[in-house]
């Protein structure tokens, strides 16, 4: 801290340290600062860590300068970052119909016709009249059958799915600051 007669302020040598990291934003780094970019500046012997298009996690001891996972894609106004899923299998799928009879009214209109021919003065032959109805004249009728046994009946269908993978955006609202360490 110095006091003069310009009041109170801090001493920027006496309150940053080298090593330490801000953010900062503007387009020129200031004096004794170097941009995180993974290069080394003039005069040193080590690089800045590289953190651009990457998010800062706390961390301690031996984990401090270690990274990991995939940077964040694209243009300054265009950020992405997609994780690709595990390739998955459904498995098979069944699906079962309930049973349904057709009503008359759901059946199409259809009909199934025969033709007999009879007479009606007895036996010929050893064969038997045939009488339909009231009608007891001989010649040719139509004779309306009844068709199907009115059960219902249920289907069974297996389908599989292969495998597939999913791809995932995840990435917040952001706003870009760069990174500077005191040199």
């Amino acid at each position: 801290m110095m006091v003069d007669e310009a009041g109170v302020g801090l001493v920027p040598e006496q309150q940053f340290y080298a090593g330490m990291i801000m953010m900062f934003s503007g387009d020129t780094v200031p004096a004794g600062w170097a941009l995180c970019n993974g290069e080394t500046p003039t005069g040193m012997t080590n690089a800045t860590p590289d953190l651009r298009e990457r998010f800062v996690l706390g961390g301690s001891g031996n984990e401090v300068g270690q990274s990991g996972g995939a940077a964040v894609n694209g243009s300054s106004g265009n950020k992405s970052y997609s994780v690709l899923s595990n390739s998955i299998s459904a498995g098979a799928i069944n699906v079962n119909t309930q049973d349904h009879r057709l009503t008359v009214n759901q059946i199409p209109s259809h009909s199934h016709n025969s033709k007999y021919t009879w007479n009606t003065t007895g036996n010929a032959g050893g064969y038997t009249s045939i009488t339909v109805g009231n009608d007891q004249s001989p010649g040719v009728r139509n004779l309306l059958n009844s068709a199907g046994g009115g059960q219902g009946h249920k289907h069974s269908a297996t389908a599989t799915q292969g495998t597939h993978r999913h791809t995932i955006t995840t990435l917040p609202s952001y706003y870009i600051l760069a990174f500077i360490i005191k040199l």
